[in-house]
């Protein structure tokens, strides 16, 4: 058996392929990019890979000398030249600056004479590729005698691997190597620089890591084995007979044949060959023919060792005699000790059993193909020696008790045919417990269930099904060897590591802990009873409920008394009254009174892991040293109380923990057990797990169904069939709630280091699955554009009211953001899915939010940031206010000529009627009546006219005096005496800049209520109109927009962000059209 020498990972042939393909990559990624590029490296300090940074940074480097001609140095440069190009620099431009001029040299390829290029030439021009022809510049290599990679032949010539090697690659670049011959290794490349020789064949283990030379890796390494001298005994003979050689030739072709089926290499178990007289020139011949297969010889009887660690894909048994066993038994344990020794529970590994029929009875053999049937050994060729002949048995596919016979020149697959793709009449045997949704009974006495529907889809594609036996508790499975009741149990076990007597099955879904805690509303009752009506509705209603009081107990009775007429016609129509008004002002104040209840029922219970460490809600547990979330948070390990199970509890004011995905299902007996039952809608589950632990489930170790099994399960899990039943089954808040797989970053190329392979893979678009990837890959296949097409994965966006941005209408989000983001989903070909809440579906994420926030610290920490071209710019928002000239107003409708001739009128018609009418009516009764009546119709016309040009002239002068006195402009503003209402004042640089208005500035206490009509406001300019209502109202009295005037210089304009989640990879993509990302 080869025995390997283990090196580091730097000095063996894959670090070269692992070196040149990060090496393509990056030049690759560079090309497509405008400016210079940084390439980050991390954890590259630890042993196995820190060569890689020496490596990546030790490319070859462009350099650039520039030089400043004079009289006394232009001789230097050439001088100059000379050295770089002996160190190996030979990507150099020298720019030569003399007086006013420049000059752009290089040397040559062969580095004899200068070129000379121009200001505008291309970096290909000035930096040409001076490795791909090295005509006339051939490699100078010294060798030694090192046979089969150097060595003179009888010719005299210098032959070998590596001269073929480097012949070829001196071919491709058009060059030849000439070899420098000597027999042993000569000292090269000493402290003095020595040019003669590029590089040597020799093969040397490095101990230095300090040299005066640097490393070339060939395809090679050393490999170490044991030579041992040859022995021959009587099996000479037999080992070179044609059974024999039939024999070696027949094994040789089935690890052959399943050689190539492997991408990967094994290892070939050989088992009792030591103590086989008939068949121990088998292993020396095996490991002689083939040569590429490493092998592994134990004996039952005399080693203890283990090779369970081995990737043993092949088992071949030496069975010469059974002389050796005391009892039938000890047949089974040799193969039950097989299985063992060599790891094979639960998989279907081949098994080759050598028995010679001239010393093993028929009743042995029987005994032997029994145990190897019941440890789960299916996969099995018995190949029996007799009389010098060879005959191949093989189990029957659906009765494995009978044996069929095989030829020698059958196909691998004829002799270990696939037994587990049909497993028709071989159902599934499986014990199950009530665990909702995993498994449970129905009324009817049916098991279903997630993993009754997973198992039963895994037994039709095996064709056979699944029978059940349920139990309420979990019983105890496998107590023997000889148990076969059960093949598996979908109980689930946390993974302790401990020894189990089965074999651990992994479904998809895993222990994830949440905490759930009680739901709390804080209504607020303050004024309730009075908010529904405004103050002087509640007058109108006290107006009309005391007329109504007072016609009642006075005015009813004496209309009744005295109008007896009239008393029907007034009452009626006043009950009639008095009921209409009862019934709508009760019912519009019920309604209005439920509208504020509800409004008012605020969630107060914490929805995050930071504010439940805040609250003071306490956290009961059982085992809570178990849990490291409470040891990294000594407060909430402070409020935690540890489950005394003899006592009950009030679970109304706890918190609980609970599994996250089966929180609907087991919330209820959990409460149960504490005290008093709740069902889930009584408790808010925190979606961030505080533990999460692997669960396995147990499966017969004696079954070789298990590796098929986990395949299946692995399978079907990447193709979501596990997610559709988690869809299907469990049920959330009223909601479906699959399991969540956050992956933020796709761009990622994951590249596995094995000793001997690089494997290579990235995720699918998808992100469901890997996509296996080659060294040779194009860079568009390694990081393939994601975003062009996001068909089938819509934008899931979270808006509020903030019109004209986003606002309902008709049931309808709309708005210039909805038009705006619809456009780029469009082009994306996808749609949007508008949210305003949290999405119920856990495995659904925010993609981002229209939210306009200011760009903070805080708001990094949690998301990214979201550019909108609209950024928010501040402005002043000042009450409107009007002064009037009051002085005169009520002797300018007139002019002074005019108030006399109506004086003077005045004072003639008070003559009149105070002496003159008296006098007339006795001594001139016939001219009185003649004058009296055009007398006083004049004067009624006068006083009319008069009156009406009075007012409509006053009228006038007042609305021509109501002046402005508000500020229009910032500069009046910070000259007037209005206070200004500011909630944070250290933010707005217009404040900093104007220290004479700081003293009036008002910091905004949310606790306290304000009259807005006095102050100045900081509003959005562009969405003054939609929110100075609410402002006003938060401040303490509504007011609407004509209440203010907008001074239009803006005061602050921030970077406004929309949130971007952190870890979602979809709109990291999301480019709005000017750029802004």
């Amino acid at each position: 058996m080869d025995q390997l020498q283990v090196y580091p990972l730097e000095h063996s042939p894959i670090a070269g392929i692992l070196i040149s393909f990060l090496v393509r990559v990056i030049n690759e990624l560079h090309s497509t990019k405008s400016a210079t590029v940084t390439i980050g490296l991390a954890n590259f300090n630890t042993p196995e890979l820190d060569f890689i940074p020496a490596h990546l940074a030790k490319r070859e480097k462009k350099v650039i000398v520039l030089l400043t001609l004079t009289a006394t140095n232009s001789k230097y440069v050439i001088t100059l030249a000379n050295m770089y190009h002996m160190f190996g620099v030979i990507d150099i431009l020298y720019v030569l600056i003399k007086v006013e001029n420049i000059y752009f040299v290089g040397l040559n390829a062969a580095g004899t004479a200068f070129v000379r290029y121009k200001y505008n030439d291309m970096v290909q021009t000035l930096f040409p590729d001076r490795n791909s022809n090295l005509s006339a510049r051939p490699y100078y290599v010294a060798c030694y005698e090192d046979p089969t990679h150097t060595y003179k032949n009888k010719d005299n010539q210098i032959v070998g691997s590596a001269i073929e090697l480097i012949d070829v690659i001196a071919k491709h670049q058009s060059t030849t190597a000439k070899y420098i011959y000597t027999p042993n290794a000569v000292p090269l490349f000493g402290p003095e620089q020595n040019i003669s020789i590029d590089f040597a064949t020799y093969r040397i283990i490095r101990i230095s890591t300090t040299s005066h030379y640097s490393i070339l890796q060939l395809s090679t390494m050393f490999r170490w084995c044991i030579a041992v001298p040859k022995r021959y005994n009587r099996n000479v003979s037999q080992g070179s007979s044609s059974t024999a050689s039939l024999l070696v030739s027949f094994l040789v072709r089935i690890i052959t044949e399943l050689q190539c089926k492997r991408s990967s290499p094994f290892t070939v178990g050989l088992v009792n060959f030591n103590t086989s007289q008939n068949f121990d020139y088998i292993p020396a011949q095996l490991m002689q023919q083939v040569s590429t297969m490493a092998f592994v010889n134990i004996d039952l009887r005399q080693d203890s060792c283990e090779a369970q660690s081995l990737n043993a894909r092949i088992i071949i048994h030496a069975i010469p005699s059974f002389s050796w066993i005391t009892h039938k038994l000890s047949i089974f344990a040799d193969a039950l000790e097989i299985i063992q020794n060599f790891g094979l529970y639960g998989k279907s590994k081949k098994i080759i059993v050598l028995i010679d029929l001239d010393k093993v009875n028929h009743t042995e053999f029987e005994v032997l193909k029994q145990s190897y049937h019941h440890v789960g050994a299916i996969d099995i060729l018995y190949v029996f020696e007799h009389s010098k002949q060879i005959n191949i048995m093989v189990p029957a596919l659906q009765k494995a008790n009978k044996l069929v016979a095989r030829s020698r020149w059958d196909s691998v697959s004829d002799l270990f045919p696939d037994r587990l793709s049909n497993l028709q009449g071989r159902p599934y045997k499986v014990a199950c417990i009530e665990n909702r949704p995993l498994t449970y009974r129905t009324d009817n006495d049916h098991i279903i269930g997630i993993d009754v529907d997973f198992i039963n889809i895994i037994a039709k594609h095996q064709n056979t099904v699944a029978l059940y036996k349920y139990t309420k508790n979990p019983i105890q499975l496998f107590k023997s060897w000889y148990d076969i009741e059960f093949d598996l149990a979908t109980y689930r076990i946390k993974h302790e590591g401990l020894p189990y007597p089965f074999m651990p099955l992994y479904f998809p879904n895993q222990f994830r802990w949440c905490l759930a805690v009680p739901k709390t509303y804080n209504r607020v009752i303050h004024e309730q009873v009075i908010w529904p009506y405004t103050p002087s509705l509640w007058t109108l209603i006290l107006s009309v409920a005391g007329f109504f009081l007072v016609y009642r107990l006075i005015l009813k009775q004496l209309i009744q008394t005295h109008f007896p007429n009239a008393f029907p016609t007034i009452n009626t129509p006043l009950q009639i009254l008095r009921i209409m008004l009862l019934f709508l002002l009760t019912e519009y104040y019920t309604a209005k009174l439920t509208a504020i209840l509800g409004l008012s029922e605020i969630p107060v219970y914490p929805k995050t892991l930071t504010e439940f460490a805040k609250s003071p809600i306490p956290l009961i547990v059982s085992h809570s040293s178990e849990y490291q979330y409470l040891l990294d948070n000594p407060e909430v390990q402070a409020k935690t109380i540890e489950w005394n199970f003899t006592k009950k509890y009030d679970p109304s004011g706890l918190a609980l923990l609970q599994l996250c995905d089966l929180f609907p299902f087991t919330i209820d007996a959990t409460t149960d057990n504490l005290g008093k039952r709740y069902s889930y809608h009584h408790y808010h589950l925190i979606d961030e797990p505080i533990s999460t632990s692997i669960c396995l489930s147990p499966f017969r170790k004696t079954s070789p169904r298990l590796e098929r099994f986990q395949l299946y399960v692995t399978r079907l899990n990447e193709a979501g069939i596990w997610n559709h039943l988690m869809n299907k089954w469990i049920l959330k808040d009223g909601h479906i709630s699959p399991l969540f797989t956050a992956n933020g970053a796709l761009d990622v190329l994951y590249v596995i280091v094995r000793p001997k392979a690089l494997t290579i893979v990235r995720f699918n678009n998808a992100v469901t699955n890997y996509v296996l990837l080659s060294l040779d890959s194009p860079l568009e296949r390694l990081f393939p554009e994601r975003f062009l097409d996001l068909h089938g994965r819509p934008y899931l966006v979270a808006w509020h009211e903030n019109e004209p941005m986003t606002f309902l209408r008709n049931n309808i989000v709309v708005g210039v953001d909805v038009d705006f983001i619809n456009i780029i989903a469009k082009h994306q070909n996808t749609h949007v899915e508008y949210t305003t809440s949290a999405p119920k579906n856990s495995r659904r994420t925010i993609d981002f939010a229209t939210y306009r926030l200011i760009n903070s610290k805080y708001w990094l920490q949690n998301a990214s940031p979201l550019y909108f071209p609209n950024p928010n710019r501040w402005c002043l928002a000042v009450p409107r206010s009007y002064q009037r000239i009051v002085s005169g107003q009520l002797f300018r409708p007139f002019s002074l000529d005019l108030w006399i001739l109506l004086l003077v009128l005045a004072c003639v018609y008070l003559g009149y009627k105070t002496l003159l009418r008296q006098h007339l009516r006795h001594q001139y009764p016939e001219m009185f009546q003649i004058l009296n009546a055009p007398i006083n119709l004049l004067v009624l016309l006068l006083h009319f006219i008069i009156l009406e040009s009075y007012i409509a002239m006053l009228t006038k002068q007042l609305e021509l005096l109501n002046v402005p006195s508000f500020p229009k402009t910032l500069q009046e503003f910070s000259e007037s005496s209005i206070p200004l209402l500011l909630p944070v004042p250290d933010l707005f640089d217009y404040l900093k800049n104007n220290p004479s208005h700081a003293d009036q500035l008002i910091n905004w206490n949310r606790s306290m209520q304000y009259e807005p009509e006095r102050l100045g406001i900081l509003q959005m300019c562009d969405l003054f109109e939609s929110t100075i209502e609410e402002t006003t109202t938060l401040i303490g009295k509504r007011l609407d927009k004509h209440h203010f005037y907008l001074i239009t210089e803006p005061v602050l304009t921030t970077a406004m962000v929309s949130t971007t989640p952190s870890t979602v990879f979809v709109t990291s993509s999301v480019r709005t059209q000017n750029g802004c990302k």
